[in-house]
Parts: structure tokens; C-alpha cells; sequence
């Protein structure tokens, strides 16, 4: 039988975490290895120069009123635009640092916010989500999925998709990731042209999205089923070769007897789902067809967090079994396989690997002599502080380690489970960073606010930790994430006793979709847009070079940053060279300089995305540089405190890259 797979149409995190992916429209994106990237072709259509140059085009026409200091530099000079943004897509091809690698995404960014104003609004199109839409009911995406007006993936969809589908004429479709207005539409329009056509929604590696947190709601969802056919709970590939041999045998009832798959072939009539079986480790590990860039993967595949209490945390209940037993054997073996291969860089995606499994792995790597770098999660333990240990983490080759830290109050700890309450946890904490500190490896704490009850002295006391363990510790990162109610969570179960008065799901449950519930709290003194402003405030003190006015929110840039996995080529973050004192100075060839009104002048950096906005000054600024007039000598011009201004304002343009 004939098995395609299509991955969702969304934003481009993907292309920076999987090799597979990619945005490049010279390369022709056929159907290869029964896999159509139809989120690359996508993406590769939208960023093509052809696309692009249009966009400014049309952005010159009609846009020329528009107030924002983005749109008025780009429209000002577009070649100069132009040039950046092919620059930008190399990001995909190369390590960067943060900086770099900010610079490019906000600019391909800027080229979404240009188009969602002349094209697609009311639909917002980002390279962090792709087309925002609700895709938390499953019948209102069924109904609107084929309405121009509702979809705005549709035309590209009926003109570049569903013919190489048609093509392809597969037996099975195959969709991974989390469904979609997109996804609903193909999979409505196939069912339509092709009615045997069998349609699988299969499970992916998410941290925030799963089927089996809501298996129970799907097995009443009507609206899904009448175009998909199956769900896949558990193991991916096994079981879509047990969903063929039933097919090929013509024989539905032997779905019975598959673990972990919900489906629906009796004309659409009943649902049924069965027994989620542990599931056996996989066969054989597949190895990359390159061995450059870092490879994801799971030493093991089939095991929860060790910790499994959070009350917050839903992922957990991704996985059937109820007890953990690590298989140190598959993961030696398969790290042995990696390093024969070639493979010099792994990101564990484990939920969390304890501390005497972990200490294990790097014993092992040490002693077979593997050269590999990698980085891992787990939870902050006492064991950690231990300057031995972390010197045969580093040994083994380990770079980054991620700690599930979440706050710095006692009170909120105590709320989230998160742990015993048998040592002192700030403590601890600090004293791992410290200690990892010493042996150079980076330590990233993830971190929540906006938890149930939490107050804002609360939130202000986690903010003050990260700031404090920022400026102490070179090698320190963080990442505030908002708190979501998971349907899968421990606090789901026991809401009403967690301070929470009220919960309701966004649509009627038997059609629902998502993962996170809508909730409030009577004793909460935040809401959610004053926590996501919160949040923002949180990370600015480990980006201090963040620009302005940024599209990309600091969330957004860390998330892209860590999909990247840079951070296992360079520790540190490389920020602008200050070169203020050099007496020439000319602008840098990104500089875009704008008229904005009678009396103020707009100059953006078109590379770095810094722009200032201001009156006479930029101006006479701006003269010297066409005149070839040396920028020192504007300053004699003035006296006292308004030379004071000038020179203010020429060394910040210089310490924000607008002078080489």
C-alpha cells in the first residue's frame, strides 16, 4: 500500500529543529521517502525573492501612510531590505549567536507583518505560529475549512498540495502534529476526490500538545472522525504497519487487536478505542543521513519524568506505563550506534533522566571514549552540587543541562509539588549553577508565573532570583513560560482545591481539540495579559540588546533560540562591539533614513532592527553622513547640555550598530 506522510502547516520553528525541513525555493519539494514537506514548500513559496519583492511592491503603493517605523524603513529602502532577508534565510544553514540569529527571524518577521497588513488580515501571519486561528473545536474547523473567507491556508492548499496528493494516490495519509484548519481541509478535500482514502492523525513529539490527554473526549468527537479515520496514540511507526496488514486483508476488526489507536470505520457510526498497551522499545535506531547539525532524539522513549507530581505538568500523561524502568542497555547501545555513525552533537528530549541514570550515561561515554556533545533535562537534586560529579558531566561531553526550576517562592513550590521539601531548593540551585559554573557548562532554568493563587510579590520574587543568578553567573539562561491549565495535568483533577472558582472548556467538550482549559482565580491578583506583560519584563535582563519595538516577543526569540540547539556550539552570546571614540565614522549600509512628519525623522537599522525617532539633531546627523562631513564635528556646533544630547545620542547610534 501506498503510505504518505504531511507534516502541518505552522510556523518555521520546525526548519531550525529538524534536518528534514527546510526554507528554500530552489530546491524542487517533491514527495520523498513517502514524506511531503508541504510546511517547507510552503514557507519556501511565501520567502521566495519573487514573493518578497512583490510584498514591497505592493507595501510602496499602499502603505505609505502607515505609522509603523518598520514598514516606513523597509518601504524607504527596499534593496537594502532585500539584501538582509536573504541573509536572514541562511540562518537555516549555519550556528549563529542569539543576536544573529534574532536579527534574521525579525526580519523575515517584518516580511509577515508587511503582508498580513495588505493581504490576510484579519488573520495574523508569524513565523512563530503561521496563520493565528482557533483550532481548539473540531466541528468549527470541519465547517469553516473550505470557506475562503475562513481559511487562509486555502488557495495554497487547492494549488500546491492537494494535486501532488492526487499524484501520489496514496492508500494512507498520514498527518503529524497537532490539527489544523489546514490539516482539515486537506484531509476533507481528499475524503472527498478519494473516499477509500484512509486518514491518520498521528501522535508527535510535543511537550505541549498530545491525543492521549484527550483520548476520552476524542472517542465522542463526531465532527473528527467523519474525515479522519484513525488516531495514533502510542508508537508511530509500528503501528501504521499494523493499520496496513488490517487494510490489506481487508479486514477492519483486526484494529481491535492494535494497542493505542482510536478509530472509526463503521461508515462513520461508532468510535472505538483500544487497550494503550505498554509498547516495546524500537527496533532499530534510525540513523540521520547526515551527521551535521544536532540530532533529537529520546535515550528513552518509553519513560515519563522520574519525578511525575508537578501539579502544573500535563506531559506525563502522554505515556501508558505507570512505572519507570530506564533501560540503560537501549540507551548505551544507541549512543554507541550515534557515535559509529558520526553523529558529535545529541539534545536529549527525555521529560527527565535522574541523577544516577545520567551519572551512568556519562561514565559510559567516558569509558567507551565517545566524543559527543549533548545537553539534557532533568530536576535540581543535592547530588548536583558535587564538584566531582559535574566534572565527569563535562567530561563525557555534556554542554547544556536544562533544570526544571519554575519559581523562587516556598509558597508556590509547595502548591506545584514540586518537591519534598527535604532540602533547601534556592540553595541547592544556586549551588548547581555555581558548581556547573566552574566546569563551563550551561545551565538553563525553566521557570512559570501566573500559577493559581500566585501573587505579584510572588512573581517579583522569582523575577528578582533569575535577575540576581544572571548577573552572578556567565553561563546562567532562563525562560519564563505563563501558566496553562493542562487537561492533562494533576491540577485539572483536584481544580476546586486549588484555588481556582472557575473552569470551562472554550467550546462544547465532545468537539474539543486543545489541551489547555480557559480558568480564573478569585485570590489571583494577575490576569493573563498582565502576566505575558510580566513575562516580557522577566526575560529582558539577559537581553540587554533586544531592540525596541521588536515583533518578536523575548518568549517567542527564546523559543526559536532553543529549537535552534545553537547552544551547543557557542556558550556564550556575543553582544555589539562598542566603538565609540573612533573619530570616522560612517553609517552602516543597513541604515534606512526616513522623513516621518515636518519636524521628526526616522533612522532604523535594518540589519539589527534598532531604530531612534528624533527631530533637528538626527537630522544634522543624517547631513554630515551624505556630505561626508565627519560625525565628531556635529557636535562643535553645540554648548553645555545640548552638546551633552548630541553626543548621548551619537554614542547610542554607535553602540547599537548604526556607524562601521
Amino acid at each position: 500500500m501506498r503510505i504518505l506522510k504531511i507534516n502541518p502547516l505552522c510556523g518555521i520553528k520546525n526548519q531550525m529543529y529538524s534536518s528534514e525541513q527546510y526554507v528554500d525555493d530552489k530546491k524542487e519539494h517533491l514527495i520523498s521517502n513517502s514524506f511531503f514537506d508541504i510546511n517547507s514548500l510552503f514557507w519556501s513559496e511565501f520567502f521566495s525573492k519573487k514573493h518578497v519583492e512583490e510584498i514591497l511592491s505592493l507595501a510602496d503603493k499602499r502603505l505609505k501612510d502607515d505609522t509603523s517605523p518598520k514598514v516606513k524603513a523597509v518601504i524607504e529602502n527596499p534593496k537594502c531590505f532585500i539584501r538582509t532577508y536573504i541573509e536572514a534565510l541562511e540562518v537555516f544553514n549555519k550556528p549563529v549567536t542569539q543576536q544573529n540569529l534574532f536579527e534574521c527571524l525579525e526580519t523575515l518577521e517584518i516580511i509577515c507583518h508587511i503582508y498580513t497588513k495588505i493581504h490576510s488580515t484579519p488573520f495574523k501571519l508569524t513565523i512563530t505560529e503561521g496563520y493565528i486561528h482557533e483550532a481548539f473545536s473540531s466541528k468549527d474547523l470541519l465547517d469553516r475549512c473550505l470557506l475562503p473567507f475562513c481559511n487562509p491556508y486555502l488557495s495554497f492548499i487547492e494549488k500546491s498540495v492537494i494535486p501532488k496528493i492526487i499524484e501520489y494516490d496514496p492508500d494512507i495519509l498520514v498527518f503529524s502534529g497537532k490539527p489544523n484548519i489546514a490539516s482539515f481541509a486537506i484531509a476533507k478535500i481528499i475524503k472527498e476526490k478519494k473516499s477509500k482514502t484512509f486518514i491518520i492523525a498521528a501522535e508527535h513529539e510535543s511537550d505541549y500538545y498530545s491525543f492521549k490527554k484527550i483520548k476520552n473526549l476524542l472517542a465522542t468527537n463526531t465532527a473528527f472522525f467523519s474525515v479522519y479515520d484513525c488516531v495514533i496514540l502510542g508508537d508511530y511507526s509500528k503501528t501504521i504497519t499494523k493499520i496496513e496488514d488490517a487494510l490489506l486483508k481487508g479486514d477492519t476488526n483486526l484494529f481491535t487487536y492494535i494497542p493505542g489507536i482510536i478509530y472509526c470505520v463503521d461508515n462513520k457510526k461508532k468510535i472505538f478505542i483500544t487497550d494503550d498497551k505498554q509498547q516495546s522499545l524500537f527496533d532499530d535506531l534510525q540513523i540521520p543521513s547526515t551527521n551535521d547539525g544536532v540530532l533529537n532524539l529520546k535515550l528513552f522513549p518509553l519513560n515519563h519524568c522520574y519525578w511525575n507530581k508537578c501539579a502544573f505538568c500535563g506531559i506525563n500523561s502522554k505515556y501508558s506505563q505507570k512505572e519507570n524502568n530506564w533501560c540503560l542497555d537501549f540507551a548505551t547501545t544507541t549512543i554507541s550506534k550515534l557515535h559509529e555513525n558520526g553523529v558529535e552533537r545529541m539534545w536529549l528530549l527525555d521529560e527527565a533522566i535522574p541523577f544516577d541514570i545520567l551519572l551512568q550515561l556519562a561514565k559510559f561515554i567516558l569509558s567507551k571514549k565517545i566524543n559527543i556533545l549533548w545537553h539534557v533535562r532533568t530536576r535540581i537534586e543535592p547530588q548536583f552540587i558535587d564538584e566531582s560529579i559535574a566534572k565527569i558531566l563535562w567530561d563525557s561531553g555534556l554542554r547544556h543541562i536544562l533544570f526544571g526550576f519554575e519559581s523562587a517562592s516556598t509558597r508556590i513550590l509547595h502548591k506545584m509539588n514540586k518537591y519534598k521539601f527535604d532540602f533547601d531548593y534556592i540553595d541547592i540551585a544556586e549551588k548547581t549553577v555555581k558548581t556547573f559554573e566552574k566546569q563551563g557548562i550551561q545551565v538553563h532554568f525553566s521557570t512559570i508565573i501566573g500559577f493559581p493563587t500566585e501573587t505579584t510579590a510572588e512573581i517579583a520574587e522569582t523575577a528578582e532570583f533569575l535577575k540576581y543568578m544572571q548577573t552572578q553567573y556567565s553561563n546562567f539562561s532562563y525562560n519564563v513560560n505563563t501558566f496553562y491549565l493542562d487537561i492533562g495535568s494533576k491540577l485539572f483533577k483536584h481544580w476546586s482545591t486549588m484555588g481556582i472558582n472557575h473552569l470551562a472548556f472554550p467550546c462544547e467538550p465532545k468537539f474539543f481539540l486543545d489541551n489547555h482549559l480557559i480558568w480564573n482565580s478569585a485570590t489571583s491578583e494577575n490576569n493573563l495579559y498582565a502576566i505575558q506583560e510580566e513575562q516580557e519584563k522577566i526575560m529582558s535582563s539577559q537581553y540587554s540588546w533586544y531592540p525596541n519595538g521588536a515583533l518578536l516577543s523575548k518568549s517567542e526569540f527564546f523559543s526559536f533560540w532553543e529549537y535552534s540547539r545553537y547552544c551547543l556550539y557557542s556558550s556564550k552570546t556575543q553582544l555589539l562591539p562598542c566603538s565609540y571614540g573612533i573619530k570616522k565614522k560612517h553609517f552602516s549600509d543597513f541604515v534606512s533614513f526616513s522623513k516621518i512628519d515636518n519636524d521628526n525623522w526616522l533612522l532604523y537599522n535594518l540589519k539589527n532592527h534598532h531604530y531612534v525617532v528624533g527631530g533637528s539633531i538626527l537630522n544634522e546627523i543624517s547631513n554630515a553622513e551624505r556630505n561626508c562631513i565627519s560625525i565628531d564635528t556635529v557636535t562643535d556646533n553645540y554648548e553645555g547640555t545640548y552638546k551633552q544630547t548630541v553626543e548621548s545620542l551619537i554614542q547610542k547610534l554607535t553602540r547599537t550598530g548604526f556607524f562601521v
